[in-house]
């Protein structure tokens, strides 16, 4: 059963270039987000605990990674080979890609255009899911359009030489501030 299933399952290194594209865009938002409230969190904080406030957000963002890796993975072994195994680093990044940009749409329209939650979800899905499907079905048809989704996962794992130390340190401290 194991066997079968790993069978399924894309090699080492275009997994770790799908999940480099997606702590790239996840780490990429929450360091935006965190320096624009940086300012306000000095005027009731210390550094320390703002440092701590970073370490709680950096270690949720390597899990979110990690569970949106898990959701493409399971497409990948629930589909046919053909459809996302073979092309596994094109349509991971793709997919990658979706998930943040899904996440935003619906904050977006939350915040900005007060959809209830149920169509802010709805909107953002077809958006969203709608964008991703077109993009994976010219990848097949046009050379250039797929070459932007390698080059961008070809790139990105650099990233993970500094992502991956920040979240084992975060969640290092975050155990044994919370556990000791």
């Amino acid at each position: 059963m194991l066997r079968v299933l790993t069978s399924r399952l894309p090699g080492r290194g275009e997994i770790g270039s799908v999940y480099a594209v997606i702590l790239f865009f996840l780490f990429g938002w929450v360091t935006i987000i965190f320096f624009w409230k940086f300012p306000a969190w000095l005027y009731y904080a210390n550094l320390g605990e703002v440092a701590i406030f970073y370490l709680y957000t950096a270690a949720t963002e390597a899990l979110e990674g990690l569970v949106y890796l898990a959701a493409i993975l399971l497409l990948s072994a629930v589909l046919p080979a053909s459809w996302f195994k073979d092309k596994f680093t094109v349509r991971g990044t793709i997919a990658a890609l979706a998930l943040p940009a899904w996440l935003l749409l619906v904050q977006y329209f939350i915040a900005y255009h007060e959809f209830g939650r149920g169509p802010a979800v709805l909107a953002a899905t077809l958006i969203s899911g709608g964008l991703a499907a077109l993009w994976m079905w010219l990848s097949m048809k046009y050379i250039a359009l797929e070459r932007m989704a390698r080059l961008l996962a070809e790139r990105t794992p650099v990233f993970l030489y500094v992502y991956i130390p920040i979240a084992i340190i975060s969640l290092t401290i975050l155990l044994v501030r919370n556990l000791g």
